[in-house]
């Protein structure tokens, strides 16, 4: 199915008219009332976590527990305002399906000194899950057993990795595989992406058609789910199908740097964009 969609520029004129400093800071989300009870589609909820180095989020609001995978540092688990944190340990990968594992035996805190012999199980699958109080969807599904020496209980939800605060903003094509971006194949204008933190929403252009759809993170790559576009013609805008091809491969490395957003995918290929002042 193909959606026709408005013109990116408005979004545009918002962001620009802020600093890079105040977007990242006092950006709000622009959602149903149903979806902000989700965190995933809660900015500041999101640049709280990536301040204090969280990694993952994981919850479920209807069984009151929440999950903190802080980057080489700890697990927090919490339950009904109860709280045990878990030494990190690495994660284990599954083969055939995106499957990450963790498990931690070591308590290093907890207001329960019953629980000092606790161990934790954490899996992690790329596959969405319905929050049910807000009746929108994460990106992942989360388990989390909890042992001890006489029981052992699991509690299932959703989650989320915490994406770099640096993607939301506009960013233009710079160049493809290496190569400078040629004007003169995008009469129309440069391709350009709009990454929101607020459920991972995607806007862009590819030279001639409008895009809308959605991405998130998984630690240091992103996933772009299939992308709806409009189905204008172009005269002479032969770049399109090049920047598509590439930008439709979905799983990228990407990394910000000096402006730059790269994103890289693991055939080698990658696209470079620049940031809109």
């Amino acid at each position: 199915m193909f959606f026709i969609l408005t013109s990116c520029s408005s979004h545009k004129k918002r962001l620009a008219d802020r600093t890079h400093t105040d977007t990242l800071s006092v950006a709000q989300p622009s959602v149903e009332t149903n979806e902000i009870k989700n965190p995933y589609y809660n900015v500041n909820f999101q640049l709280d976590l990536y301040k204090k180095n969280i990694s993952f989020y994981g919850g479920n609001s209807v069984s009151h527990w929440e999950l903190f995978i802080q980057k080489d540092s700890s697990f927090t688990f919490e339950l009904n305002g109860e709280k045990t944190v878990f030494e990190f340990s690495k994660a284990t990968l599954a083969q055939d399906a995106f499957v990450i594992r963790y498990h931690s035996k070591k308590v290093i805190q907890t207001t329960d000194t019953a629980q000092q012999k606790k161990s934790i199980t954490i899996t992690l699958v790329e596959q969405s899950s319905l929050e049910k109080a807000s009746i929108s969807y994460l990106p992942f599904s989360v388990s989390v057993t909890i042992n001890d020496q006489a029981t052992s209980t699991t509690y299932s939800g959703g989650g989320f990795y915490v994406s770099n605060p640096g993607l939301h903003d506009i960013w233009v094509l710079d160049s493809l595989n290496n190569e400078k971006a040629d004007a003169t194949k995008f009469p129309e204008g440069l391709p350009r992406l709009e990454f929101h933190l607020d459920g991972g929403k995607l806007y862009g252009f590819s030279g001639c058609n409008e895009l809308t759809g959605r991405y998130y993170a998984i630690q240091d790559e992103i996933v772009i789910k299939p992308l709806a576009s409009t189905m204008k013609f172009c005269v002479g805008t032969i770049g399109e199908s090049s920047f598509l091809d590439l930008l439709n491969k979905n799983r990228f490395e990407y990394s910000i740097h000096n402006l730059r957003l790269t994103l890289r995918h693991r055939d080698k290929t990658k696209l470079v964009f620049k940031k809109v002042d």
